[in-house]
């Protein structure tokens, strides 16, 4: 079981879990984030590439732009 406090301690994790779990068929890029989350892209950029190497948000390169979406069978997508 996950230790909820903890692990939503960021208030950058929080904007990114919550908008990524609130449209999960939806993918995005990291300027795109940054205007919706109104957070800096580096803060972003970090918690993504910490998760995506777990496997929650998997990595999507078009063009010059790298998109993030959700991983409906990850574990915690189910919690």
């Amino acid at each position: 079981m996950l230790d909820l406090p903890n692990f939503l301690s960021s208030k950058v994790r929080q904007k990114v879990f919550r908008l990524y779990f609130s449209q999960t068929n939806r993918r995005y890029y990291l300027r795109e984030l940054e205007r919706l989350l109104d957070e800096p892209v580096g803060n972003i950029r970090r918690e993504l590439l910490r998760w995506s190497n777990a496997g929650l948000y998997p990595r999507e390169k078009v063009g010059n732009l790298t998109y993030y979406s959700l991983n409906t069978l990850f574990p915690l997508y189910e919690e």
